[in-house]
């Protein structure tokens, strides 16, 4: 994976580049950044309500944050339109992390309402009329966009990208699938680790290039453990972007009797590329569907407790 630093030049450019961060927009939120020697350790967001209804989340949220980097500093951005209510929150999550650290660690808080931006944290004093102009593509964020970054629209659109299709659409790729399925049975297990393979080259240098058949054979494979643990125990963080974007387009076409296995394997990709959101999205999906599938479960688990992606370069090579 190509590792993108982006260096932002005040806490307004933070805020701009939050929702990159992120991978959607937020709103109504409270996103909180872990630093470490100059370089993002760790993105969490919660709702602007979840923050306020539960006081201990602000606590759970940095304790998984900076699980990896004890060392690390925080920085708490907010995003949304009631400016007194959103002032308590975020004083409120600042503290919270202060007294459970029993540390100075936090740098910077500030919030937009999309139009004009707030600095907060030197004394706690919110004027509206001393809000400044807020830009949303300042030089950090154009520079985000030059290195391939993009945002999709606000989190419940990146829910509905891991959805599936329905209808008629849903239907065919699914008959499909189901023919496939049948081929595939028939297969020994090199035979289908040579296949899998195959498709999975093919498919990671131009995903949307591959003809149905391709894409329902891949499909109807990694529903068996076999291939599929082929095709998981060959991520690399080199290679988990373009696993991300295989396996995102793939979820799309993926009924939701065939998808467990696809999400799965686009949230462990997600996680190894860095994008948290989509991994969490995409995980948490797989498990509404089966909340015994086990690579689920084992991602769900690193998820929680801030796993970071580098782990799995000590994994052993079991693959031999």
């Amino acid at each position: 994976m190509k590792k993108t630093r982006l260096r932002a030049g005040s806490p307004a450019e933070l805020l701009a580049l939050g929702p990159y961060l992120l991978g959607f927009e937020p709103t109504e939120s409270i996103v909180v950044v872990a630093v470490s020697e100059g370089e993002s350790a760790g993105v969490a967001r919660a709702d602007l309500e979840a923050f306020e209804s539960d006081p201990q989340l602000a606590r759970r949220t940095w304790q998984t944050l900076s699980r990896p980097t004890p060392d690390a500093h925080a920085l708490i951005l907010g995003y949304g339109a009631d400016h007194e209510r959103m002032v308590a929150a975020l004083r409120s999550v600042a503290c919270s992390i202060e007294e459970w650290t029993g540390s100075l660690l936090v740098d910077h808080v500030c919030f937009t309402d999309g139009h004009l931006w707030w600095p907060l944290w030197e004394d706690w004093e919110f004027d509206p009329d001393a809000g400044q102009p807020y830009d949303p593509a300042p030089p950090a964020v154009v520079q985000a966009v030059c290195e391939g970054l993009s945002v999709t629209g606000d989190r419940a659109q990146l829910e509905r990208s891991v959805d599936g299709p329905g209808g008629k659409q849903a239907a065919s790729f699914a008959a499909k699938v189901r023919r496939q399925l049948r081929l595939v049975a028939s297969m020994t297990d090199a035979d289908a680790t040579t296949c899998v393979l195959d498709l999975l080259m093919r498919g990671l240098e131009a995903p949307a290039g591959m003809d149905d058949l391709d894409q329902a054979r891949l499909v109807a494979l990694v529903q068996k453990i076999h291939p599929r643990d082929d095709v998981w125990l060959s991520q690399t963080r080199a290679s988990a972007e373009q696993h991300q974007v295989l396996w995102h387009h793939l979820a799309q076409r993926t009924p939701v009797e065939f998808a467990v296995p696809v999400l799965s394997l686009l949230g462990f990709a997600a996680w190894l590329s860095g994008h948290g959101a989509l991994a969490n999205i995409a995980c948490l999906r797989a498990l509404s569907l089966d909340p015994c599938y086990r690579m689920a479960r084992l991602l769900d688990e690193a998820l929680v407790n801030g796993a970071h992606p580098d782990l799995w370069n000590d994994m052993p090579d079991v693959s031999a």
